[in-house]
């Protein structure tokens, strides 16, 4: 995976997307990182017991000078309220952040099965 040199990156130059994404669900408001903050870490929230997949995802944030926060993607109320979180993820290391994500979908189970969508991601640091 090639990776640029994120210290000059300073605004977002292109949104990606898919064509087969599901029709279920209502999309959020856009949410970054403070400026200069880049996702160096996350944990998920989901719910084992019925199996509902990802429902909600928290991001560390970290500048290049050592300053961390925590960043929470907001949900309206009523959404991604089930399950609870997981253990934080390892921190991407210093002069690093997230640049690369993969994920783990749970294929369609038929008319009677109750598919869960995301159920799991993994996301790659590069300096």
């Amino acid at each position: 995976m090639l990776c640029g040199n994120l210290l000059y990156i300073l605004d977002f130059i292109k949104i990606l997307f898919v064509s087969n994404g599901g029709v279920s669900g209502d999309w959020s408001d856009d949410e970054f990182c403070t400026k200069g903050h880049y996702a160096i870490g996350y944990k998920m929230k989901n719910e084992i017991r019925d199996n509902t997949g990802a429902n909600h995802v928290k991001f560390k944030c970290r500048n290049f000078k050592d300053s961390m926060s925590y960043f929470e993607l907001s949900y309206p109320a009523g959404y991604g309220t089930h399950g609870s979180y997981g253990e934080s993820s390892e921190a991407c290391p210093v002069n690093s952040a997230i640049y690369g994500i993969k994920t783990k979908i749970q294929p369609y189970q038929g008319e009677d099965g109750d598919d869960t969508a995301l159920y799991d991601v993994k996301f790659f640091c590069c300096e």
